[in-house]
């Protein structure tokens, strides 16, 4: 009786170790992401505590040292922000508080100053809440944690965020 419940709280225990190790190892997938009001392609590259975001007016394919993109934490207290200008292609500036900028790599791109919903040179604030973007900006949301990805864009048109999905 002892044997055959040791070997069920082995069998338990190899399960439960199987099951973590493939749960820790799933970082998620590479996705493409094309922004029409902005002209540029967006490639998420998930990494297990980071993800790196690639831009680029051209399809991107694989990771290079020749792509431009930042690298920012995951994770439910981070949250990343990209307002973009489509007057203003090289230049993306960041909102949030997850971005790793020494471990960021522009080429063609810069980043601008670090945004706040509070900079009334970006956003206007509605008196029923939210706010509106000013022309000509576009934001790209990005809420990034374990294997989950959600990137969401939000014009001046529109005070809720509308969710974008990759693209083949």
């Amino acid at each position: 009786m002892r044997i055959i419940f040791l070997k069920i709280i082995l069998g338990v225990f190899i399960f439960f170790t199987i099951a973590f190790i493939v749960w820790y190892s799933n970082v998620g997938s590479e996705n493409l992401y094309y922004i029409e009001e902005a002209d540029m392609y967006i490639k998420t590259f998930p990494e297990r505590e980071t993800t790196i975001i690639a831009f680029s007016d051209k399809k991107i394919n694989k990771f290079s040292d020749t792509l431009d993109y930042i690298k920012v934490y995951k994770g439910i207290n981070y949250g990343t922000g990209v307002l973009l200008d489509p007057n203003k292609k090289d230049l993306i500036y960041i909102s949030g508080n997850s971005l790793i900028e020494e471990e960021s790599h522009l080429l063609n791109y810069k980043i601008g100053k670090e945004i706040s919903l509070r900079d009334t040179a970006y956003f206007e604030c509605k008196k029923e809440g939210g706010y509106l973007l000013k022309a000509p900006y576009i934001e790209i949301s990005f809420s990034l944690y374990g294997a989950t990805e959600k990137v969401s864009l939000k014009n001046r048109e529109n005070i809720f965020y509308t969710k974008i999905k990759p693209i083949k």
